[in-house]
């Protein structure tokens, strides 16, 4: 049984056993292989035929489980699987409720509706995502307001994922300026461009000296003007970011301390900062930040599993082979599920391909989990899943997509040299472009001088994606509010 979660070993295994007579009877559905990092091999289903070439095959396309529209919608959606066999999946019950889409403006707004659906919930009701982290919002947010919920399988990984670690010592360091074993952690990580020399030195000066780190390495080691400048600059942003609130600390370490440019020079994906800024949103300053990650692990560890309580939070990989009466499904969004689209399949590698489809059979799991209601968060753009399960084809993922086409050729450029001239260039605030930022995260728009009111697409850095009535841009906030671009 489960055949489709054998490995190519194990099949080799039972071929041998199953020897010179064939007497060999498997289950399994190559739809629901969602175990590749375990080394599922659906491959052997789908050369089932070639390798046994006497076997009887039967197919099982009737779905007691799910209503009719449910059942519909999913088989619609696995069809456009090419790693396949032939085959749709059939309901056997009515229609009943359709399946629902909530309108969100962003993946935080997620957080808040399910705290106030779980405060009501009073029949069984799965909230499945793909990876554990995705939780953790929803779960600091019931946490705070004692509101009953179990889990399946928690993990604590993201507590101890690098970034997660990076971001936790700068704010410890910002806190204790003088040590020096957070120093040497974090000092090539932000933008201070301090050699290791000149940092070990700093290290030697303000233990010998009893002075904090950065001050040590400016007064006592010879630095070059530029350096000097830098490591200035990141004395006021760890001084500043202590008495902020969490979230704007947390954007300073990413965007202006240089934290996302080394992560993007390393290619460490940064897709842990964003549950970071939901659960720093809740906090009034970094420290508690730090102490609230500590409070979230604990709960998350010591946490009684309540058999009873209707509300259950789950991986879809911990819910296969169950039902619920209602699913809700988290962060199926482009950019975290599905991690990338492949839009172009003819020009994409056999490895892309299998790890896109393992996805969309995911998604496919999740989807069929329900029994009655399935709920879906809809974002205007950028849910590519969803607009296929619904029958729409969507028209621009969010986040990267797999191409042969360069971005460039994809999206004008929008840094405001459509104008035609020059502006004359303002200076801006840190806190006039933090204050920007937020409102343009919260409206989800911007009004560009040129091109009129916009919708943000997405926002990586600096760097926001818009796309305005008559073309989509790639604009760099700070620019466009230097220059007076944007209202």
């Amino acid at each position: 049984d489960e055949a489709q979660d054998t490995s190519k070993i194990q099949h080799n295994i039972i071929a041998l056993l199953a020897g010179r007579y064939e007497n060999l009877f498997m289950v399994g559905d190559e739809d629901q292989s969602i175990y590749g990092f375990r080394a599922a091999y659906p491959e052997a289903l789908l050369s089932f035929e070639k390798n046994h070439p006497d076997a009887q095959i039967l197919l099982m396309e009737e779905n007691f489980r799910s209503n009719a529209n449910i059942v519909t919608a999913a088989d619609r959606f696995i069809q456009k699987n090419e790693f396949r066999h032939k085959k749709n999946m059939r309901p056997t019950r009515k229609p009943g409720t359709q399946i629902k889409e909530i309108e969100i403006k962003n993946r935080k707004a997620q957080y808040s509706y399910l705290a106030k659906m779980a405060a009501d919930c009073d029949a069984q009701t799965a909230v499945l995502y793909r990876d554990n982290e995705s939780i953790l919002p929803v779960v600091d947010l019931l946490e705070r307001q004692g509101i009953p919920y179990r889990m399946k399988n928690a993990d604590l990984t993201f507590f101890s994922h690098r970034v997660v670690m990076d971001i936790s010592d700068i704010i410890r360091f910002a806190l204790t300026p003088w040590s020096t074993e957070l120093f040497l952690k974090i000092y090539y990580k932000i933008g201070m461009y301090l050699n290791k020399n000149a940092a070990m030195e700093a290290c030697r000066c303000s233990m010998e000296s009893d002075c904090d780190v950065l001050d040590a390495a400016l007064t006592y080691v010879e630095l070059p003007a530029g350096t000097q400048k830098s490591v200035k600059a990141m004395q006021t942003h760890l001084s500043n970011l202590i008495n902020e609130r969490a979230d704007k600390a947390l954007y300073r370490i990413v965007n202006f301390m240089g934290y996302g440019d080394y992560l993007e020079r390393m290619h460490v994906k940064d897709t842990k900062i964003p549950i970071l800024e939901a659960i720093a949103a809740n906090e009034p300053h970094v420290e508690r930040l730090l102490l609230r990650l500590e409070e979230l692990a604990a709960t998350i560890r010591e946490k009684e599993y309540v058999r009873d309580c209707n509300l259950i939070f789950s991986t879809i990989h911990s819910s296969k082979g169950l039902e619920y009466d209602t699913v809700y499904l988290l962060d199926a969004m482009d950019g975290v599920f599905p991690e990338t689209v492949i839009k172009d399949r003819k020009r994409a590698s056999q490895d892309d391909l299998k790890l896109y489809e393992e996805e969309r059979r995911l998604f496919y799991v999740g989807v069929t989990r329900a029994k009655n209601q399935l709920v879906l968060f809809k974002k205007e753009m950028g849910t590519t899943f969803i607009d296929e399960l619904m029958g729409r084809e969507s028209l621009k993922p969010a986040y990267p997509v797999k191409t042969t086409t360069p971005i460039s050729k994809q999206v004008q450029t929008g840094y405001g040299e459509a104008s035609g001239r020059k502006s004359k260039k303002r200076i801006v605030t840190e806190s006039e472009y933090l204050d920007k930022l937020e409102e343009i995260q919260t409206t989800g728009y911007v009004k560009h001088k040129t091109y009129g009111e916009g919708r943000v697409e997405s926002i990586a850095g600096d760097i926001l994606l818009v796309e305005f009535p008559q073309k989509t841009v790639k604009c760099k906030l700070k620019f466009m509010l230097e220059q007076g671009l944007i209202e």
